[in-house]
């Protein structure tokens, strides 16, 4: 069996938009929008979305944490994150007219895509509990 592809997208809220706006959006009508899309049930294995915590990077940096970089709390706001067993099943959700229409234009309404950026790759499972 192959491994899954994973598509970590790194978000930039909009300047015009505070953390908690931003947040909303994304959690109340953005993602509402983009799970209507009829095909992501069908090709995706999982979606989830994930937000930056200020007050853990404060409490990280006070602990002196040894990990990579906290000052990303700067850059991204959150990351919005798919499985796929396939290329070919992530085609069929990010290349369908009817994602461009639902969510793809939608995205614009909360999401910075200059500063924004995407990770792909394969899902590396080192420790399960």
């Amino acid at each position: 069996m192959s491994k899954p592809i994973r598509v970590t997208v790194l978000m930039k809220r909009r300047d015009k938009e505070s953390p908690e706006e931003f947040r909303k959006y994304w959690a109340e009508t953005h993602g509402p929008k983009f799970l209507s899309v009829s095909l992501v049930e069908k090709h995706l294995v999982r979606y989830q979305r994930f937000y930056s915590s200020s007050e853990l990077v404060s409490i990280a940096n006070m602990r002196k944490l040894h990990l990579p970089s906290l000052s990303i709390q700067d850059e991204f706001d959150g990351a919005a994150e798919f499985w796929a067993p396939s290329m070919e099943d992530l085609e069929a959700v990010f290349s369908s007219q009817e994602y461009y229409e639902k969510a793809y234009l939608d995205e614009n309404n909360f999401l910075d895509r200059e500063k924004s950026r995407t990770l792909i790759g394969y899902e590396e499972v080192d420790i399960q509990v």
